[in-house]
């Protein structure tokens, strides 16, 4: 199967919980220094030959904190609950988010206070 070609990757730290497990599927891109992981110096030169493994990596964070654009595009992934756009929102509310499900009615707010 041809994977796609990397053009960008990026983890960002503010977002990462150093769960490592994208450590675990692509060590030699993927390394944890001060309780964040962060991308090894010689990352590029595995970009094409470990490109399953990032994308899986990708898909294993549960943080969202790799960033990984590729050529062609590939369809953006459903908003996590860590998504700027639900901060200050439910549980009830981030876990109707993240299964896509409709926003709450606007009657239910003003009968939970």
């Amino acid at each position: 199967m041809n994977s796609p070609r990397i053009v960008r990757l990026s983890v960002d730290s503010r977002a990462c919980l150093a769960h490592e497990l994208c450590v675990k599927a692509c060590p030699q891109v993927f390394s944890l220094a001060e309780g964040v992981v962060s991308l090894n110096p010689n990352f590029q030169q595995y970009l094409e030959t470990h490109a399953e493994q990032i994308l899986n990596a990708e898909g294993l964070c549960p943080t969202r904190a790799i960033v990984v654009e590729t050529e062609p595009p590939r369809p953006q992934p459903p908003a996590s609950p860590l998504d700027p756009t639900l901060k200050g929102k439910s549980i009830a509310e981030l876990l109707r988010a993240t299964r896509g499900l409709p926003p709450m009615p606007l009657w239910w707010k003003f009968w939970r206070r």
